[in-house]
């Protein structure tokens, strides 16, 4: 939304999706690291750190795709964490 206030004064806003918004919107997640941690996990269980070493990049980047598979019952809460079902990331045009 952009809102014209005169004399040059423009205040621009994007309204960010939440899950059950308008247009049925979801929330944002981080399916890229949400991805790699999953195929990590194909070959077995690993811990925190090994999922870190193994995958490279931000450690934020990696927990955050962790934490989002365990809340969406992919990978197990417990360490060594384990692929509960396989987790395939939703294409683009979805």
């Amino acid at each position: 939304m952009i809102e014209s206030h005169g004399a040059g004064a423009v205040t621009a806003s994007l309204p960010v999706p939440v899950e059950g918004g308008e247009g049925g919107a979801s929330r944002w997640k981080p399916t890229i690291y949400m991805d790699r941690v999953a195929k990590a996990l194909t070959g077995g269980p690993l811990s925190k750190r090994a999922l870190r070493s193994a995958i490279g990049g931000r450690a934020e980047y990696v927990d955050n795709g962790l934490e989002q598979l365990i809340a969406d019952g992919y990978v197990s809460s417990k360490t060594p964490h384990g692929l509960l079902k396989s987790y395939t990331p939703p294409r683009e045009d979805q």
